[in-house]
């Protein structure tokens, strides 16, 4: 059983980001689809930050759970350095087609991107907060 729970902790937090994101989406439909309170022009940058922040939270958790292993440290390391590769890959894309990215996207989609990259900072960096701290429980 650890074997296969070893084999499968990694595809669990993909999966957990992919399902996540659905259920986050479909949650803030339906809070925006219910309320009766217009929304401000910014409220898009809320509900992005917090589903990366919530979707990378979640994610990093189930990932853990299903490690068959009491230590979690390297998993931890693991997911971390995907989040840390994606900002890498970002970082060398906006830089080498800056030119062709404000040709044709606008001002609001990179304000966008920005706040899901601030979102995911704060859902893996609560992680670790957690984690360090004691407060996670996985057992």
């Amino acid at each position: 059983m650890k074997i296969l729970r070893l084999i499968a902790f990694i595809p669990a937090f993909f999966l957990t980001l992919i399902v996540g994101n659905l259920l986050v989406d479909l949650f803030f439909y339906l809070i925006n689809l219910f309320s009766s309170i217009d929304s401000s022009p910014l409220s898009f940058l809320w509900d992005d930050f917090l589903k990366s922040a919530i979707v990378s939270y979640s994610g990093i958790y189930v990932g853990l759970l299903v490690y068959p292993f009491k230590n979690r440290l390297i998993p931890l390391i693991i997911f971390s350095l995907f989040y840390l590769l994606i900002f890498v890959f970002l970082f060398y894309f906006y830089n080498n087609y800056w030119e062709l990215i404000s040709e044709e996207t606008s001002n609001l989609t990179i304000v966008n991107q920005i706040s899901i990259t601030i979102g995911i900072l704060v859902g893996v960096g609560g992680f670790w907060y957690s984690f360090i701290k004691g407060d996670v429980e996985l057992d």
